[in-house]
C-alpha cells in the first residue's frame, strides 16, 4: 500500500511539475529544460530512497516489485519521456547535424 502511494506521488510530481512544461519547448530549449528538470527529480528520486530505505530494503526485495531507484526511473520514462521522445529525437539529429556541418 506504502509502495503504491509512493509511485502515485512521484508520478503526481512528475505530471504537475515536468511533464506539463516540456511539450511547449522546441529546439535547444527543450533540451536545456529537460536536463535541469532531469538534475532536479535525481534529487527528488534521491531524497525518495533515503526517507523510504526501510520499505526499499526489505519491503522491494519481492521478485515482482521494483527497487525505488527503478520504479523512479520507470516513473520519469512512462510519465515524462514518453511525451516528448518524437520531439527530443528530432532536435539531438537536428544538433548532430547542425555540429556536422555541410
Amino acid at each position: 500500500e506504502l509502495y503504491k502511494k509512493v509511485r502515485e506521488l512521484v508520478e503526481s510530481h512528475l505530471e504537475t511539475t515536468i511533464a506539463h512544461s516540456l511539450p511547449s519547448k522546441t529546439g535547444d530549449a527543450l533540451l536545456t529544460t529537460l536536463h535541469k528538470h532531469w538534475l532536479k527529480y535525481n534529487l527528488v528520486a534521491k531524497w525518495v530512497r533515503k526517507v523510504f530505505m526501510y520499505l526499499d530494503q526489505y519491503y522491494t526485495t519481492r521478485p515482482a516489485i521494483d527497487c525505488l531507484t527503478s520504479m523512479c526511473m520507470k516513473c520519469f520514462k512512462k510519465t515524462v519521456f514518453e511525451k516528448i521522445k518524437g520531439n527530443l529525437r528530432d532536435v539531438i539529429l537536428q544538433n548532430i547535424e547542425a555540429e556536422r556541418g555541410p
